[in-house]
């Protein structure tokens, strides 16, 4: 009974120290709680989440890490880190489908998660393509995806290409013929000569 306590306050520990960023301290407790001989209990699906992506990430393990992340899913699949550090850790072994699959299954659990947000931002995550029988960079399928970003973005996408396809015309020239003439100066203000007097 001490030994689940212990192996309870290590894995959460070594959770929150991971989540704090301290990785080499979050790990060691992390494995210290999945060795551990007691098996009464599975231990919590995070701690095999946390666990995954740090030994893909910091010791050079990434397809250790892939299985103990997917375990952790498989465990609680409804714990939106879970698939954040699944997504994270087939990131690391270059599988960006599988990290896309579990990105958009951790948003819709958690649509505000920090973490899979920013994520989501530094994968620039692509929609699904609009036909979804046709295949992502079939012609049909890449005119649609335009024009959806289009609709969605119309400040910039439209009025951006809009502005491109518009040829700038030069400047048009005067046509030939006289030099214009010079515009009549204001009346003199030197008041007309007076008429001569007729002589008698």
């Amino acid at each position: 009974m001490a030994e689940s306590a212990n192996v309870a306050a290590w894995a959460f520990q070594g959770i929150e120290l991971c989540r704090q960023g301290q990785w080499e301290r979050g790990l060691d407790m992390l494995a210290k709680a999945a060795e551990s001989d007691d098996r009464s209990s599975e231990g919590p699906s995070l701690m095999y989440s946390y666990l995954g992506y740090g030994i893909a990430r910091y010791k050079g393990r990434p397809r250790d890490g892939v299985a103990l992340c997917e375990h952790a899913v498989k465990i609680e699949f409804f714990q939106p880190d879970n698939q954040f550090n699944l997504a994270r850790t087939y990131l690391l072994v270059g599988n960006r489908e599988k990290a896309v699959a579990a990105l958009r299954r951790g948003l819709k659990l958690d649509p505000d998660h920090g973490g899979l947000r920013a994520l989501a931002t530094q994968m620039g995550q692509r929609r699904r393509p609009v036909l979804r029988f046709l295949s992502r960079d079939h012609a049909l399928n890449r005119f649609l995806g335009r024009l959806r970003h289009q609709i969605s973005e119309p400040n910039t996408a439209l009025e951006g290409e809009a502005a491109a396809s518009v040829p700038k015309r030069p400047a048009a020239k005067a046509p030939p013929g006289p030099a214009p003439r010079a515009a009549p100066g204001p009346a003199s203000k030197t008041p007309p000569d007076t008429p001569r007097e007729r002589k008698s």
